[in-house]
This record gives C-alpha cells, structure tokens and sequence, in this order.
C-alpha cells in the first residue's frame, strides 16, 4: 500500500489515512482535519512524555467503545487505525482533565448569570437550582477549552511543521 504524507511535525509523518479517518469521525473538511490532527498529535506527545502510563488496557477498550458509540460502523476503516484514534483521544482528554480542571473554577454568579442570560430567560424554564449543575458543567467544559486551546498555541510555537501540498 502506498500512503500520502500530508504533513510532517517535528519529524513525525501526518498520513491521508490518518486525516481521512478524522474527518469521518468529527465530519470535518480535509484542511480542518489535517490541522486537528497536528493539534492532536503535539497533544498527544506532550501527554504520553508526562504519562508514560497514561491508560490502562480497561481505558482503552472503553474509548474504542465510546468511538464506535459516537460515529457508529466506519466500514473500510482498519481496526488499528481506529483503535490508535481512539487511544490518542483518549490520552489527551485524561491528561487535559488532570493537568488543567483542578485549575478551572466556575463561581455561583457565572451560573447566575449564564442562568439569567439563557434559561432564565424563557418562560417556563426550570428554576436556577435545577437548571445549575447542567449550566456549572456547561462553563466548566468551556473554561477547560479554553485552557486547552492556549496549551495548544504553546505546543504549537516551537513545533516544526512541513505541509506537503497535493500536487498540481
């Protein structure tokens, strides 16, 4: 089989397969998904430098398991490949939750505020106490995107990034 090297980061080959896969599993354009996937990988190294140990073999099986949940059959997709997808997932998401939620606060006057500014606002809408935990989490994901999001600029700083344009 002969595969397309789309990208080169930092000396690591990005492949076609590898983008493909991505954007079948996000539904993203192909120059989206090759950027992700650059994202990703700088993640993803980052993350197994500072875990080396960063899943067990039950994690793993419960993040192909997840996979397949959200995208349903990929017919045509490798078993590897989607296990790797996976794992790399996986990997990024427990090292970002350990790394920056303990560093994430959302106080009672943001979900007042978001409360007012959303729920709230619509007639017959649960009150704040029902409404809170949904609106906490929802700020709480947002504030961890954000400081993943700076994580990735830095990562992305330094890194040495090769695109490999289609020929013409």
């Amino acid at each position: 089989m002969i595969e397309r090297i789309l990208a080169v980061v930092d000396g690591h080959p990005l492949t076609l397969t590898e983008v493909r896969l991505l954007q079948r599993v996000r539904g993203v354009e192909r120059e989206k998904a090759l950027e992700a996937l650059i994202d990703e990988w700088l993640m993803f190294r980052e993350a197994t430098r500072l875990l080396p140990d960063a899943l067990t073999p039950e994690e793993e099986e419960a993040a192909l398991l997840s996979l397949r949940e959200r995208v349903g059959p990929l017919p045509g997709v490798d078993e590897g490949e989607l296990r790797a997808f996976a794992r790399r997932e996986a990997v990024i998401l427990k090292y970002a939750q350990s790394r920056f939620l303990p560093q994430v606060r959302v106080e009672d006057d943001e979900v007042k505020r978001a409360y007012e500014a959303g729920p709230g606002s619509q007639q017959g809408a649960p009150g704040l106490a029902e409404a809170a935990p949904t609106i906490r989490r929802q700020l709480t994901d947002q504030k961890l995107g954000e400081r993943i999001e700076g994580w990735v600029r830095e990562l992305r700083a330094p890194a040495a990034i090769r695109y490999n344009r289609a020929p013409s």
